[in-house]
């Protein structure tokens, strides 16, 4: 008896009924999330979940922010384990597997309109031996071997993902019927997660969510939302998608030329490139360090100090550094330099007694989550004490 038996078998559904019922949850997913998980799909929603129903799919979703690529996954994922096979969920960090795509996870399961059985536990969904659901973050490849038969793989935040990690999971595609999904922002131009959409594009079914096809804003145009009313703005027909509001106050702080706009609104690879001096991905990377920081109470301790000393006009900007994250900016205005305090002294070096803000001409930017270095986040600060950027 299959997971999706035993979980009909406990309604008071008549048996000829059943036998249907339960075949078309194994054939659809879109029909489970819908009558099972009590989920109202929107056309795209529909569309990758269906191409995942193909047998050996791969299928790879570039998408704006709020898009709910991750809640479709989630679902994907209770969908697999149910109807009989193996689940392998991934993303680039711990953290990641845990609060984005098994958060959803349980936030389904728990309101299911039928009880799904099994044992749910943090990032692991187990029914049997060879019908589970385990989520993993690990920088070796080896972890991904040893899944065989019928597998679904999900990546998840994909373009952080290394290329070893990849390179296993086409190891559990040799044989079998394995499915993968691969989903996140595009930020970055290049990897694995650009080639699906490029170079490999012959390979993989592929999907693109812009800001302006999701139901709150289809049929809107940049002048379209410009023009609204507060309480236009505030109407959206699925308030859990991205907002008419975010999109207009993102395009009034980055403006269509910036490569956050393009990557977290329109769902498109930004014009810079890997090799730029600033690419977009440590910019992302940085930030995710600096909210798992903050979510763990912000551990003190600085083990470096940068120095951007301003010229020109511009401000001089400390940033003090807690292992790979940017704890704290300060910075002094054109004219103090940054190098003189009040009377002419020197103000106190960070971490000394009167360094964190006594003297009147350093001032803070706290809660920077900005720490700009490539991935492994061990390069020493950008900018030296005393040299200038």
């Amino acid at each position: 008896m299959t997971a999706t038996s035993r979980m009909m078998a406990a309604t008071t559904i008549r048996k000829p009924d059943l036998d249907l019922l339960a075949a078309e949850i194994e054939r659809d997913p879109v029909f489970f999330a819908r009558e099972v998980l009590g989920h109202d799909y929107w056309r795209t929603q529909e569309a990758i979940a269906r191409a995942v129903a193909r047998p050996r799919a791969k299928v790879a979703v570039k998408a704006c922010h709020g898009s709910s690529k991750t809640f479709t996954a989630a679902d994907l994922v209770q969908w697999w384990t149910v109807t009989g096979g193996i689940v392998v969920t991934t993303a680039s960090t711990w953290e990641q597997v845990k609060r984005l795509l098994w958060g959803e996870v349980h936030k389904s399961y728990a309101a299911s309109r039928y009880p799904l059985g099994g044992e749910l536990l943090q990032t692991e969904l187990k029914f049997a031996p060879d019908c589970y659901a385990i989520g993993l973050s690990t920088n070796e490849g080896v972890r991904f071997q040893g899944f065989h038969g019928r597998v679904f793989v999900v990546i998840d935040e994909a373009p952080g993902v290394r290329p070893e990690i990849w390179e296993a999971i086409e190891g559990i595609r040799a044989g079998g019927d394995v499915r993968v999904l691969a989903l996140g922002n595009p930020t970055v131009r290049g990897g694995p997660f650009y080639d699906a959409f490029t170079t490999d594009r012959h390979e993989w079914a592929t999907f693109t969510i812009d800001a302006f096809d999701t139901p709150n804003l289809a049929g809107l145009t940049l002048d379209d939302l410009s023009a609204l009313s507060d309480e236009e703005l505030d109407h959206n027909v699925r308030p859990y998608l991205v907002t008419r509001r975010w999109v207009l106050e993102k395009f009034r702080a980055w403006g269509e030329s910036s490569p956050l706009w393009k990557a977290r609104v329109r769902g498109q690879f930004p014009d810079t490139s890997e090799d730029a001096v600033i690419p977009l991905s440590w910019v992302e990377q940085a930030h995710q360090r600096w909210r798992e920081w903050d979510a763990a109470g912000r551990p003190s301790g600085f083990s470096c100090v940068g120095v951007d000393v301003g010229e020109s006009g511009d401000s001089t900007v400390l940033a003090l550094r807690h292992d790979d994250v940017i704890a704290e900016l300060r910075y002094a205005p054109h004219g103090d330099h940054g190098n003189r305090g009040a009377g002419g002294r020197r103000p106190p070096a960070p971490g000394r007694r009167g360094g964190r803000g006594r003297d009147r001409h350093w001032r803070r930017r706290r809660g920077s989550p900005a720490r700009i270095g490539p991935p492994c986040g061990r390069l020493q600060c950008l900018d030296e004490v005393g040299a200038s950027g």
